[in-house]
């Protein structure tokens, strides 16, 4: 069985995270827009070209010690 290699999916994220992050996050954030709103929350936005990117900037959210306020994820299917 073959399988086409090249995504046929991205993934919109959209979160908000308690507190300011101050510091890089790496490479799971390229593409994803990081805005320090006045109400004391870090707003995360943008598209993720696959799974595994998406898995990975959670987990680095995780490991910071990061609290999620919210998290929403869209599966975008590519034509």
């Amino acid at each position: 069985m073959h399988h086409d290699m090249r995504p046929s999916v991205s993934w919109t994220v959209q979160a908000r995270i308690e507190g300011h992050i101050d510091y890089p996050l790496e490479d799971y954030v390229t593409g994803l827009t990081i805005v320090s709103e006045p109400e004391g929350t870090t707003r995360i936005s943008g598209q993720l070209n696959d799974l595994p990117a998406l898995y990975g900037l959670i987990l680095q959210l995780r490991d910071a010690g990061l609290v999620p306020v919210s998290l929403k994820v869209q599966r975008q299917n590519r034509g």
